[in-house]
């Protein structure tokens, strides 16, 4: 299959608009500490993934830890340590995924490697035989001691969906594919990990819902909704640099190339799904508090970590490197005009109306950006064109 068209061309701007209630988000009151104690963790477990100091360099500052911080910043102290690495290392895995010189080379030996990984989660097969899993079995240790029997299981559910789903994309990478719309968000549900990420949320907060949500399908639906939310807002953030590394697992490339639409109009649709799902997230919460199982202080407890969730991956992604390029440091613009470059986004502040009127215009017109500036923002309508809600 022929390779896919780029699907922006360098000094297109966009413009992004204004997350409401969001922000700011709430940080573990630990943080610096528990960082810290993370990265030297890193250096010491992480370095047979990376070529040198360089790419740990750079792995450093993309603070994946950071992240851990934002999302969960109500866990326990001692259970948040973990996570920190545990992201840490996943963040090494997700590139080394991505990158068809390593994991994301060859689909059939990446996916005899996650059967090696699963065999530890299991318990099954001593990990000390490969570097992966050296780094992964002390962490699942820690974690498996302090965890309950049930709420293990599910944790050992969404590894293995998330491992499905990185074979899903390492075989669209090998063969140059883009996803439909629905064939996207049904293998990136898998693939992004955030499913992982709800059931350790529990395990941060000491409290295991498992019962809970085989009983009431409300909860197990505000998850999906926070999930999806989570998906989307990283795809509008990480799109220039996975398009840089020719990856189109993200919903922006879909659009943009599946479905032909300009980047700015796919932007203006993104954010609308994006925004409706945040307004329905509020709406389930008001509507499981106010009913009996609202009453208890582990599922109030829970439905505010799913908010942090969502508020701290928003916060955290306007702050990476790992999004907006290497030296990047956010000016505190929430919203306006981005100029998209191979190495870099810039957050302008400007405001939508001057969008296709800066340095690089032409190259943004080309592109589908500058020639929309008078597109209409997002509404309403633009967010039922596309089903993603469960």
């Amino acid at each position: 299959m022929p390779k896919p068209p780029a699907p922006y061309a360098p000094g297109t701007e966009i413009y992004l608009p204004e997350f409401p209630y969001l922000l700011p988000a709430r940080c573990h009151p630990r943080t610096d500490s528990i960082r810290a104690e993370s990265d030297a963790w890193t250096r010491e477990s992480m370095g047979f993934a990376l070529d040198g100091e360089r790419e740990m360099a750079l792995l450093m500052e993309e603070t994946a830890s950071l992240w851990t911080c934002y999302v969960l910043p109500t866990a326990r102290h001692e259970r948040l340590r973990l996570l920190c690495k545990y992201t840490e290392y996943l963040s090494v895995f997700d590139n080394a995924m991505v990158d068809r010189r390593r994991i994301g080379k060859d689909p059939q030996a990446a996916k005899e490697l996650f059967g090696r990984v699963m065999n530890i989660l299991n318990d099954q097969a001593d990990a000390a035989d490969f570097a992966w899993g050296r780094a992964l079995q002390g962490l699942w240790k820690e974690m498996r001691a302090d965890a309950s029997d049930a709420l293990w299981g599910r944790f050992m559910t969404e590894v293995q969906r998330f491992l499905s789903g990185c074979v899903s994309e390492i075989t669209s990478r090998s063969e140059d594919q883009v996803f439909d719309y629905d064939t996207y968000i049904k293998v990136r549900r898998d693939s992004v990990g955030m499913g992982m990420y709800f059931v350790l949320g529990e395990y941060g907060l000491g409290i295991d819902l498992s019962e809970d949500l085989e009983r009431h399908p409300e909860l197990r639906g505000i998850i999906d909704t926070a999930l999806v939310h989570i998906m989307l807002t990283n795809d509008l953030f990480s799109f220039r640099a996975e398009a840089e590394m020719d990856d189109y697992v993200n919903a922006l490339s879909v659009l943009r190339i599946s479905e032909g639409l300009g980047l700015q109009a796919a932007v203006d649709r993104l954010f609308a799904v994006i925004d409706g799902l945040r307004s329905d997230f509020m709406a389930a919460r008001s509507a499981i508090e106010a009913g009996p199982l609202g009453s208890r202080a582990e599922i109030r407890a829970y439905l505010d970590a799913l908010w942090h969730m969502m508020a701290g991956n928003l916060q955290w992604s306007y702050l990476t490197s790992r999004y907006n390029g290497p030296g990047h440091t956010w000016n505190g613009a929430r919203s306006g005009v981005l100029k998209l470059y191979p190495d870099r986004t810039e957050f302008t502040g400007r405001a939508y109306w001057t969008l296709g009127a800066g340095a690089g215009a032409g190259a943004g017109a080309g592109a589908g950006a500058g020639a929309e500036r008078g597109s209409r923002p997002a509404d309403s309508a633009s967010a039922a064109e596309l089903p993603v809600r469960a």
